[in-house]
């Protein structure tokens, strides 16, 4: 039968100590990025104005064009995409008889300091009796985990499943956001909510071209009938600044009110609300139990 599991893995070091670190604290709980729109706001002949709880835009107004650029004015280059991503790639770590690493882009901004790499199995778009995984990090340039956690598995373990997957890892899909530890891009526009054909985001724009690609390539073998078994494995993390910083300035630009944010502590799993294939993602749980800690579920279980 058919296999389509796309996984989110979230990775909280609120009390694991450095964000930066290349160890991954890597639950099955679900999570959900969208504001919620159930706060109360104020009535429009209220006297009280909109809580202040970020810097930047109009309280209770979504943000501006100069907003934006002001919240870009703030940020600043805290790391090199180059000497932590790019040269760790082309170290002799990766097998090369068994993948090939190819630039599928470039980011507009800075083309030259922002190339986009993957590293894919030979047969990536080959018409093999194999499932096609894709693994990608720093779709959220700030998560550090997701990005050194996949080369990592590059270097260590990816060898391992070379021979039963069409494979290919997409350690950073954001490298500004990484090099600026930014949740959104240059453009103040978050990657993961624009993962469509058109969407907003030339990053994830440029992962959907490359996906396209495979897909065509596939199809138009001699044999397309594997095509639709899927794995995607997207590797993320959440760490105590999504409570003081990324969450509040998502509210604050979208004109929301914004009050708490819980902060998991430990690995967990986010599957589709619809069609959460939950065997799958227990399993997954229970083999992380045997490496690190698992995230205690919510309130609501």
């Amino acid at each position: 039968s058919n296999i389509i599991v796309i996984v989110f893995v979230e990775c909280s070091i609120v009390a694991m100590g450095n964000p930066t670190s290349d160890e991954p604290t890597v639950v099955a709980t679900p999570n959900s990025d969208t504001p919620s729109t159930t706060s109360n706001t104020c009535e429009p002949n209220s006297a009280a104005p909109p809580p202040r709880f970020y810097p930047i835009g109009t309280p209770g107004q979504p943000w501006t064009p100069s907003d934006c650029d002001e919240w870009k004015a703030r940020t600043s280059l805290q790391r090199s995409y180059r000497h932590e991503v790019l040269d760790r790639l082309h170290r002799d770590s990766i097998d090369e008889s068994l993948f090939d690493i190819v630039r599928y882009g470039q980011l507009s901004c800075d083309p030259d300091r922002y190339p986009l790499y993957a590293v894919q199995t030979k047969d990536w778009t080959s018409s093999v009796d194999k499932p096609r995984l894709l693994v990608t990090g720093g779709v959220h340039g700030y998560e550090t985990s997701g990005v050194q956690g996949a080369i990592r598995f590059l270097q260590t373990e990816a060898k391992n499943y070379a021979d039963r997957f069409r494979m290919s890892v997409m350690p950073c899909v954001s490298p500004w956001a990484y090099e600026h530890v930014q949740r959104w891009n240059a453009e103040a526009m978050d990657p993961n909510r624009s993962f469509r054909w058109g969407g907003p985001t030339e990053e994830a724009e440029a992962v959907t071209k490359y996906w396209k690609a495979a897909e065509e390539k596939t199809t138009s073998s001699e044999s397309h009938r594997f095509s639709s078994r899927i794995i995607h494995v997207d590797l993320h993390e959440t760490t105590d600044t999504d409570a003081t910083e990324f969450m509040p300035a998502k509210h604050a630009k979208a004109g929301l009110p914004y009050e708490t944010e819980t902060i998991p502590d430990g690995f967990y799993l986010v599957g589709d609300s619809l069609d959460p294939p939950l065997d799958f993602l227990s399993a997954v749980i229970e083999a992380v139990k045997e490496v690190t800690h698992i995230a205690p579920p919510d309130e609501k279980g």
